[in-house]
């Protein structure tokens, strides 16, 4: 059974795969979609991921959120508000007037055709104009206000006048505008732990000590996996986990539920590229291990080396490798490996927006930062009436639960339109 809403307004909040599910069914049943998102494009950290088949089908999801990427473009019904965030709600009679900021990208939507010619001769390190990634939807370019020589008084116009659709425009302004809504869906997604914190792992001080996303990149956007010291194909590569997670000395003392597959499915990922490169895990324990994923860590045990250890600090040598110093708990001793590259599976955090997203709607959250529900049997429920929460605001979740949670989100919305609306009709 599908419930159709007729003439129902529903905000969403944050474009993440979770809130892209829940805006597609919506719009489907009818609804008036406004999703929104404080990022020049959709697709949150999921459209990052690449696949993870290694000769066979490891089932990371990465396909369906492009699948769902897809869908989001072939739906009516929804209008898409990226560069936008949420800065204050009122309520009457349970509708909801919301004002939102709109942040300039000084590159036209309607006319940018991704050419790319302005980042080529952007002169900024790295491109002051670019596209968030490969697969950003939209795909069109923005200006990054905070990197661009132009907002930092200089003259440089060299993006505007090579743009050959005249899709450049310094003179954009922010703008504050309104929607109305009678539901609201928070999906304002995680944020990935600062691997910078956890300082005895070097990250960002060592060259060979990367985080899983800068690993994720390196295989979707580049060349296989390369050492960033010298770009050589690495021989021994070793994971970290629970970097950011499962830690009570920096206040993370949850589970981020999927790093432990993630880190075997890129294990396997790297082997089947480049059979010759040694993979060692380093773990606590593994957690949420299904029969279908403990059948996966029984295939993965034949070429990964895991090492029940977690690692005191990392060192590094002349030529740039690695060494990991670890207390090896199976066999009681201390000891030191050498690696070319060493990968930190940081964990889930809550998103910087939550407590700002919370105070404005008010929603509770729990003692880990994220959203708090208001039924241990209906996650997406919180006590304020027509406000529902979904994926990884209300707590870490792979891509399927995310996905599976917007659903929810959109089917609650429906069931309470459908309570409060005589009008509002069943449809099969």
């Amino acid at each position: 059974m599908v419930i159709k809403a007729i003439d129902k307004k529903v905000l969403v909040i944050g474009g993440g795969i979770a809130g892209v599910a829940c805006a597609i069914e919506l719009a489907k049943a009818g609804a008036e979609v406004n999703l929104v998102e404080k990022e020049h494009s959709l697709g949150g950290f999921a459209i990052r991921y690449g696949c993870k088949a290694s000769g066979v089908c490891n089932k990371c999801s990465a396909c369906i959120v492009n699948l769902k990427m897809n869908d989001l473009q072939m739906q009516n019904g929804i209008i898409i508000l990226t560069g936008c965030e949420v800065i204050e709600s009122s309520e009457n009679e349970g509708k909801f007037d919301v004002k939102i900021k709109k942040t300039p990208r000084y590159v036209s939507l309607e006319k940018c055709i991704s050419c790319g010619l302005c980042k080529e001769v952007c002169p900024v390190n790295g491109s002051a104009i670019r596209i968030v990634h490969q697969q950003s939807l939209p795909k069109a370019y923005f200006i990054d206000e905070g990197l661009c020589l132009r907002f930092k008084g200089e003259k440089c116009n060299l993006c505007e006048k090579v743009c050959p659709a005249k899709a450049v425009n310094y003179s954009e302004k922010e703008e504050i505008f309104g929607v109305g809504a009678d539901s609201v869906v928070v999906a304002c997604g995680f944020s990935p732990f600062d691997a910078k914190k956890r300082i005895q792992y070097r990250y960002g001080v060592f060259q060979n000590v990367i985080t899983g996303i800068n690993l994720e990149e390196q295989l979707r956007f580049k060349d296989g996996i390369r050492r960033p010291s010298d770009n050589a194909i690495p021989k021994k590569v070793a994971f970290i986990q629970c970097v950011g997670s499962r830690d009570i000395n920096i206040g993370n003392d949850y589970c981020s539920q999927v790093c432990c597959l993630y880190a075997m499915r890129m294990a396997k990922v790297l082997k089947n590229e480049s059979p010759e490169i040694s993979v060692s895990i380093f773990y606590m324990d593994l957690q949420n291990l299904s029969k279908e994923a403990s059948l996966f860590y029984e295939k993965c045990l034949k070429e990964i080396n895991f090492v029940r250890a977690m690692p005191g600090d990392v060192g590094e040598r002349e030529d740039k490798s690695i060494v990991i110093n670890y207390e090896d708990i199976e066999k009681g001793e201390d000891r030191q490996e050498e690696f070319d590259l060493v990968v930190l599976s940081i964990g889930i955090t809550p998103a910087e927006s939550i407590k700002k997203i919370g105070k404005i709607f008010g929603l509770k959250t729990g003692e880990s930062g994220f959203f708090q529900t208001s039924d241990p049997c209906d996650f997406t429920l919180t006590d304020k009436p027509n406000v529902f929460i979904a994926g990884a605001c209300q707590g870490p979740k792979n891509i399927p639960a995310s996905i599976a949670q917007g659903i929810a989100a959109a089917e609650n919305v429906l069931i309470n339109v459908k309570c409060k609306n005589p009008n509002v009709q069943n449809g099969f």
